[in-house]
């Protein structure tokens, strides 16, 4: 009797679970998230101990390269397109300016940790956007609200230029989107098809050739880690300094 009740116990809750199996959701962590808390974890002891040197006056080789960095970014991004409020910016375009570069980096590294190509992925870019289009719209001043919905034109024009306007301003988070999740795919995706080429022709011969183009291609990524923090930093910057220093017209 006690066997067959939990036989058909087990009947039961196996047929529910069938039936419920397709509304459940996968939160498990996967190689990119991995990847991303790794990452986090690299940046918040870096510039801890950064930090700390600084307030102890000590001079240290990783201060001497994020120092510079530091500088820049305030000289260069901030100031130049944010005006007088750039302090107030500053942690958020560091931030998005390191995390962007470190993985990068970790994504060229083909061995552990690295070979995770988190900025390649679409989700993780998404949601870089949509911050970086939140903190504009967040810092916007009255003008920015008052160009969108009471433009400067005659009123027949209203339904048209309002829909414009405010499609412009996720145009731009769309923008920083597909900036860096197509550069940084491209990238890999040369990588993997040089590789490929080995498997191919199935020869050695095509292995030298190969060899030179990746190390050329690797060299080419790093450049590109670069560049794209630093043009994601500037857009980010750029869009808050219109926002924020907006003029009604």
């Amino acid at each position: 009797m006690d066997n067959e009740f939990i036989y058909n116990y087990y009947d039961y809750m196996n047929n529910n679970l069938q039936k419920y199996r397709y509304k459940l959701l996968d939160f498990s962590i996967t190689k990119n998230v991995v990847s991303m808390f790794l990452s986090i974890m690299i940046l918040i002891i870096t510039l801890l101990y950064v930090n700390y040197n600084y307030k102890k006056n000590r001079y240290r080789f990783i201060n001497s390269f994020i120092e510079p960095i530091i500088i820049f970014i305030r000289d260069q991004i901030a100031k130049p397109n944010i005006g007088i409020q750039y302090i107030r910016h500053m942690p958020l375009l560091l931030t998005i300016f390191f995390f962007i570069l470190l993985n990068n980096i970790i994504g060229i590294i083909p061995l552990f940790p690295g070979g995770n190509n988190l900025t390649g992925n679409i989700s993780f870019t998404i949601v870089l956007g949509f911050i970086s289009t939140f903190a504009s719209i967040y810092y916007s001043n009255k003008y920015f609200w008052k160009n969108i919905f009471f433009p400067n034109v005659p009123y027949l024009l209203y339904p048209i230029i309002i829909p414009i306007e405010l499609i412009g301003i996720f145009s731009k988070a769309l923008s920083l989107i597909i900036r860096l999740f197509a550069n940084i795919s491209a990238g890999h995706i040369i990588v993997i098809s040089l590789v490929s080429l080995i498997f191919i022709f199935k020869t050695l011969i095509v292995s030298p050739i190969t060899i030179f183009f990746l190390i050329f291609i690797y060299i080419l990524e790093l450049l590109v880690a670069f560049l794209q923090a630093f043009i994601f930093t500037l857009l980010t910057a750029l869009f808050i300094g219109n926002n924020a220093n907006s003029e009604y017209h």
